[in-house]
């Protein structure tokens, strides 16, 4: 009996020492919960503080190190925490998308692009909420090209071009304009190319030969419309070369 008293102390230690630790290292990724304005300012500047860096790396197409990753995770953690106290903060969705997507977490990215979209009024004509609208639909759009769902990427891509387009007063407002319509155009360009190379399974056998001409026609067409928006853009240009022009 002796033996069966010690395995239970030893199995009581063990369950105290797991309970412990656990109990003093709280996983360092999971969303905070924000109980006032005033914690929501502070963590504001922390997500900001932590995913600033790498997601200006990330947008400039530079790799991403390990303590890069490790801050845009905690401050994607931190984000989620902040829409949960303030859900109507869209452009928070932004950032946290584009956070998801710079750490190849493609699934969530097209989530919390698609939480965003659904967060804004769908009558709504204010170009600002336009403008983020249209930011999500690209970025969902890259999620979904990045997971291999073209074809739902390339809806994403569309919605990103229409949706821009359909505000006007960002044309003339927003400087950025020229250059996020053919960065919106040269995403949709790049998933038609895909899906001229690898036809959805719904084109019958028959078809084969003139889905791929119709996608390429496409994308020829996006990128031409791209680089007469903002001339020299560089992911337009690079992607007509590569379809022969």
């Amino acid at each position: 009996m002796k033996w069966q008293v010690f395995a239970t102390i030893v199995v009581a230690g063990l369950l105290v020492w797991f309970i412990s630790n656990s109990t003093c290292s709280p996983d360092p990724y999971a969303p905070p919960a924000v109980a006032t304005a005033s914690e929501y300012s502070v963590l504001l500047k922390e997500a900001e503080k932590l995913s600033s860096i790498p997601l200006e790396k990330f947008d400039a197409g530079e790799p991403l190190n390990e303590h890069d990753i490790d801050s845009l995770k905690r401050g994607n953690a931190i984000t989620r925490g902040l829409i949960g106290f303030r859900p109507q903060s869209i452009t928070l969705y932004i950032g946290l998308a584009k956070g998801y997507l710079a750490v190849d977490d493609y699934g969530l990215a097209h989530q919390w692009a698609q939480d965003g979209i659904g967060s804004i009024d769908a009558n709504t004509r204010d170009p600002r909420l336009k403008i983020v609208e249209a930011e999500l639909h690209y970025i969902s759009s890259m999620a979904l090209a990045k997971a291999n769902d073209y074809v739902r990427a390339e809806m994403e891509g569309i919605n990103s071009v229409d949706v821009l387009r359909s505000t006007p007063d960002t044309k003339k407002d927003n400087p950025a304009y020229p250059y996020a319509l053919a960065s919106y155009m040269a995403q949709l360009a790049s998933v038609k190319i895909q899906l001229s190379q690898t036809p959805p399974p719904t084109v019958k056998p028959e078809d084969v030969a003139g889905y791929k001409k119709f996608q390429i026609a496409g994308a020829r067409q996006m990128l031409h419309e791209a680089l007469a928006a903002q001339p020299n853009h560089p992911r337009a240009a690079q992607l007509l070369k590569l379809i022969g022009e």
